[in-house]
């Protein structure tokens, strides 16, 4: 059975969509627990199957806030691979935002932090929407999920629109409506949480209870995020796959947040000058 066969077979089963979705409070529940964490590190990996050829695919971004000092710093550092090879990097260094495409060799700045001795008053907002322009692919998927989480109106947005999320039922194992290769077994202590849009894509949330300590109840966690989209691309299917891991509370290298140096673009091309921010 076809990508595109399997997907339809599977739509027959979607929710009624244009009903609200109750399952969108334990998203917000999840997303508010890793916002109370100052650092937070994303690793995207998946492939794309186009013909006979798979390519891997590998995004990491890298957050961290600060409000110990005299001004607030707001950094983040993300990279993507295809097939092992780096395409783009962009780096927020507290103050302006760095956009380096590595295979045109071509960069943008954008200011967010100000220029006074206080920050913008949307400075960390600023940040965020500067890096959901930046993105493109699966690494916007990374920006929204940033942005979902850090945003300071703190609030979850369907990751789907117009389609209701499934709390997939315990102790049945599912298959993935888009993706043959991957399957789900929901349990009382791991809950998959499935957005059905076939014929052409599927995303899941893993939301695992988490045990605290001095006998406090388990706090809900997002554990990963599963994500299949077919397209059909003239007389061939193209499959992209990926998965994303969040690792909150990480301390970074002192090398993280650094932008590359004029030596290191020499001969590169700017395609958008900065823009400051008033304060």
């Amino acid at each position: 059975m076809t990508f595109l066969s399997l997907a339809f077979a599977f739509a027959l089963q979607a929710p009624t969509a244009g009903q609200p979705d109750v399952n969108e409070t334990t998203f917000q529940t999840v997303f508010s627990q890793l916002a109370s964490n100052e650092t937070l590190f994303l690793q995207l990996n998946g492939a794309v199957n186009y013909g006979s050829k798979i390519t891997p695919i590998i995004s990491t971004l890298a957050w961290s806030t600060s409000t110990s000092g005299a001004k607030p710093i707001a950094q983040l550092e993300l990279q993507e691979f295809t097939n092992g090879v780096m395409m783009k990097r962009i780096v927020g260094d507290g103050d302006t935002l760095w956009s380096y495409d590595m295979v045109a060799h071509t960069y943008s700045a954008t200011s967010y932090g100000g220029s006074g001795s206080t920050r913008p008053t949307d400075y960390q907002q600023d940040l965020l929407s500067d890096l959901n322009w930046a993105t493109t692919g699966q690494t916007a998927y990374l920006a929204k999920l940033l942005r979902q989480v850090y945003s300071t109106t703190g609030t979850f947005i369907s990751w789907m629109p117009g389609v209701r999320s499934q709390n997939l039922p315990q102790n049945v194992p599912v298959n993935d409506p888009i993706n043959p290769y991957q399957s789900y077994s929901p349990t009382a202590n791991d809950w998959f949480y499935l957005y059905n849009g076939s014929p052409k894509r599927s995303i899941v949330f893993e939301i695992v209870p988490q045990a605290q300590s001095s006998g406090l109840p388990p706090i809900d966690t997002l554990q990963n995020i599963f994500f299949s989209q077919v397209d059909q691309l003239g007389a061939s299917v193209r499959f992209t796959h990926w998965q994303v891991t969040p690792y909150p509370g990480v301390t970074f290298s002192t090398e993280i947040f650094q932008p590359f140096s004029g030596s290191q673009i020499q001969g590169w091309h700017p395609v958008v000058g900065p823009k400051p921010v008033s304060n």
